[in-house]
């Protein structure tokens, strides 16, 4: 009702870690697993396949949630706190920039809200970026605070270093620069 956001319109949910999330999808995949080491808690979301735990109000009926585990530690606080994940949109009118500080949430929402949790400025001051996990291959769904090229070397060096680089001395260097298990 605040930002005045369509109801149909899906929301994602905030975890405080990856084992809390998983009652609330049917899998986690390998991918997202390993996606998970390097980018989670941080600015990526993720469409995975939903569990029944998961009603058609977060999803706006699809049968895909998008999750997320948020950077900031005093929201993982609360999330673990609560016991349960966090639904939310962005605290801004629907179709406005998001802000990226807790004095601009109050100016947006001015006399709509009661009080605001300011842990600070946004560190990335972008949106979350999507990634559809439920098909053969990632599909970026919105861009955010991982880049499509980022991404794109992350999931390349598992690829390339599942397949080819095994046998090689000099693995463990390379596997260091770009941050792989």
């Amino acid at each position: 009702q605040v930002k005045q956001r369509p109801s149909g319109h899906p929301l994602i949910m905030h975890f405080a870690d990856l084992e809390a999330m998983r009652p609330w999808v049917k899998a986690i995949p390998p991918l997202v697993e390993k996606l998970a080491q390097v980018c989670w808690p941080g600015p990526l979301s993720v469409l995975l396949w939903r569990s029944d735990l998961v009603t058609d109000a977060v999803t706006g009926a699809s049968d895909k949630v998008c999750v997320r585990i948020p950077s900031h530690q005093t929201t993982r606080a609360i999330i673990r706190r609560l016991g349960h994940p966090i639904v939310a949109p962005s605290a801004n009118m629907f179709g406005a920039v998001s802000p990226t500080s807790a004095a601009h949430v109050m100016q947006d929402l001015q006399g709509k809200i009661a009080a605001v949790v300011d842990g600070g400025e946004c560190q990335v001051g972008l949106e979350s970026t999507i990634l559809d996990m439920t098909g053969s291959q990632p599909v970026l769904m919105r861009p955010g605070g991982y880049s499509l090229p980022e991404l794109e070397a992350l999931v390349y060096a598992w690829t390339f270093f599942e397949t080819n680089i095994h046998s090689r001395s000099y693995s463990h260097i390379i596997r260091n620069i770009y941050g792989v298990p």
